[in-house]
C-alpha cells in the first residue's frame, strides 16, 4: 500500500496555464493596491477647492502651426470662467430673471362657500374636518414659537446653516422680540402655529404700527408658519389668527396674541406709560409702546381672497445661479363669480430690504387658480435671508402672503487636477475608483478561484513512478 506521506511529498508541477493565471492575479493585486492609493490621494493630498458651478473641462483650441495647445491649467480655467473684474460694476436693481409663468387650475379641494348658519354644523362634519389623531380634542388654534433666523458666517467645509433663535409662546405671557430681529439686519421673523383643523386656511390680522391682512395654509397635521412681509416697527403688536376649514367655513377657531418688539436704545424717547394695555415686560420701556392703529379682524364673507405661497427650489439647496419656482395659489370664497384679479410678486433681501424682483400678473379667477413662476437667480446675488411675497388688492383691501427662504453661499466642491490640466470632481473620481475597486476585487476572487482549481487538477494528475517508491524505501 502506498504511504500517504509519499503522495504529499510529491512536488505538484506548475503548468503554463497555472503560471499565467498566477501572473495575472499578481498584476490584479498590484492594480488593486494602486486603486486604494489613488482613492486615498483624491480624498486628501490631491484635492483642490473650486466653485462647484464653475467646474468643467476647460480647453483651448489653437490655429494650425501654433504651439502650446491643449488643456488649460486650473488657474487659467478659473480665470476664463470667472474673470477678475477690473472695475466694480454698477449693481442691478433685479437679481432674478423670470423664465416662465404658468397658470393652471388648482387641484385642491374647493373652499366651501358660506351657506351653513353658525350652530348648524353637525358633530360628524366637525370630526371630518379635524386631524384624525386629534379629532377627539376640542377645536384649537395657537402660535407655538416665534423663530428668528440670522445670517451666519459661511464655513465652506460644511453646509451652511443659519442660526435660529426660538422664542417659545407661553400662555398669559407677552413674547418680546429683540431689537436686532426688527431692524432688518439679516434676520427673518417666523411665527409657527398649530391647529387641529386639517389643511386649515389661516387668516392673520396684524394690528400694530403696520396693519394688513395675511393668509397661509396649514398642512395635513395642522402645522403652519408665517413670515411677516416687512420688518415690524418697535412697539406693541397684536395678531388675530383664525384657522378655518376649507371644507366648511363655519368650522373655525380664533386665536389672539400680543407681543412687543424692542426698540434700539438710540430710538428710545421718554413718554408716559400706557396703563390701558397689559403691563410690559421689564425689558420694554414704556416709551417704546406705540399705540396701534385700529384694524378689526377680517370678517368671513364671500369677498374674501385666500392666498398661499411656496418657494420650491429646483435643487437640494438654493444658491447663486440656481433656479426656484414661486408657486402661488389664490382662491375666492365666492366660487360662482368669475372676476379679474391682479397678483403682485416681489422678492426682497430681508424684510423691507433691497428689492431684487417684482412682477405683476393679471388673471381670471373663478373658485381658485395656481400660478407658477419659474425664476433664475443671478450668480451675483448675495447669500442671505430673502422674503417672497404675493399680494392681491380688491376694494381697497390688500390680501397677502409671504414666505422666507435662504440663499446659501455658493457651494464649493473638492476637485482633482489630473495630468494635462483636466479637472474632475472629487465625488465623481471617488465614485469611479470605488466602482473599479469592486470590479478588481471580484476579478481577483475569480483568478484566485481559477488558480485553486488549476492546482487541484494538477495534484490529481500527478503519477507516482517506481522510482518514487524506491526513493521512499517501499521497494527494494
Amino acid at each position: 500500500m502506498i504511504n500517504l506521506k509519499t503522495k504529499q511529498r510529491v512536488k505538484v508541477p506548475r503548468t503554463k496555464r497555472y503560471k499565467k493565471l498566477r501572473s495575472v492575479a499578481i498584476l490584479n493585486i498590484l492594480l488593486l493596491l494602486f486603486n486604494i492609493f489613488s482613492y486615498y490621494w483624491i480624498s486628501g493630498p490631491g484635492v483642490l477647492d473650486i466653485q462647484a458651478a464653475d467646474v468643467g473641462l476647460c480647453m483651448k483650441i489653437c490655429a494650425q502651426g501654433e504651439d502650446d495647445c491643449g488643456n488649460l491649467t486650473a488657474a487659467q480655467c478659473a480665470e476664463l470662467i470667472s474673470p477678475t473684474p477690473t472695475e466694480p460694476e454698477e449693481e442691478e436693481e433685479e437679481e432674478v430673471v423670470e423664465e416662465e409663468t404658468t397658470v393652471v387650475p388648482s387641484a385642491a379641494v374647493p373652499i366651501s362657500p358660506i351657506t351653513t348658519p353658525i350652530g348648524l354644523v353637525s358633530q360628524e362634519q366637525i370630526g371630518n374636518a379635524l386631524v384624525l389623531a386629534e379629532s377627539a380634542v376640542p377645536i384649537y388654534n395657537e402660535i407655538k414659537t416665534i423663530n428668528i433666523t440670522f445670517d451666519t458666517t459661511v464655513d465652506t467645509a460644511i453646509d451652511m446653516v443659519s442660526e435660529v433663535d426660538s422664542i417659545p409662546v407661553v400662555a398669559n405671557e407677552i413674547p418680546v422680540i429683540p431689537a436686532s430681529a426688527s431692524s432688518g439686519g439679516g434676520s427673518l421673523l417666523t411665527f409657527q402655529g398649530k391647529t387641529n383643523i386639517k389643511n386649515a386656511i389661516i387668516i392673520i390680522t396684524l394690528t400694530s404700527p403696520q396693519t394688513f391682512y395675511a393668509t397661509t395654509r396649514a398642512d395635513d397635521n395642522g402645522n403652519w408658519d408665517w413670515t411677516p412681509p416687512e420688518n415690524l416697527l418697535p412697539g406693541k403688536h397684536r395678531l388675530v389668527v383664525m384657522a378655518m376649514s376649507p371644507s366648511n367655513a363655519q368650522i373655525r377657531q380664533v386665536y389672539e396674541m400680543r407681543f412687543y418688539v424692542e426698540a434700539p436704545l438710540e430710538e428710545v424717547a421718554p413718554a408716559e406709560p400706557d396703563i390701558s394695555e397689559p403691563e410690559a415686560p421689564e425689558s420694554i420701556i414704556p416709551g417704546e409702546l406705540l399705540p396701534p392703529e385700529k384694524l378689526s379682524p377680517i370678517e368671513i364673507t364671500k369677498d374674501i381672497y385666500i392666498l398661499d405661497l411656496e418657494v420650491v427650489p429646483e435643487e437640494e439647496r438654493i444658491q447663486p445661479g440656481s433656479e426656484i419656482s414661486l408657486v402661488a395659489e389664490v382662491a375666492s370664497l365666492n366660487p360662482i363669480v368669475e372676476e379679474e384679479v391682479t397678483l403682485v410678486f416681489t422678492i426682497n433681501k430681508n424684510p423691507n430690504g433691497r428689492l431684487i424682483f417684482k412682477d405683476k400678473d393679471i388673471l381670471t379667477l373663478k373658485d381658485r387658480v395656481s400660478v407658477i413662476k419659474r425664476l433664475e437667480l443671478k450668480k451675483t446675488i448675495e447669500p442671505g435671508n430673502y422674503i417672497a411675497t404675493v399680494q392681491l388688492t380688491k376694494k381697497d383691501i390688500t390680501y397677502l402672503t409671504s414666505v422666507g427662504f435662504i440663499v446659501k453661499e455658493k457651494e464649493t466642491e473638492s476637485v482633482v487636477l489630473l495630468p494635462g490640466g483636466i479637472i474632475v470632481r472629487q465625488t465623481e473620481a471617488q465614485k469611479g475608483l470605488f466602482t473599479s475597486f469592486i470590479f478588481l476585487s471580484l476579478l481577483l476572487f475569480f483568478f484566485v478561484l481559477l488558480l485553486w482549481r488549476e492546482y487541484q487538477q494538477a495534484k490529481r494528475e500527478v503519477q507516482i513512478t517506481g522510482r518514487d517508491l524506491w526513493r521512499d524505501g517501499q521497494i527494494a
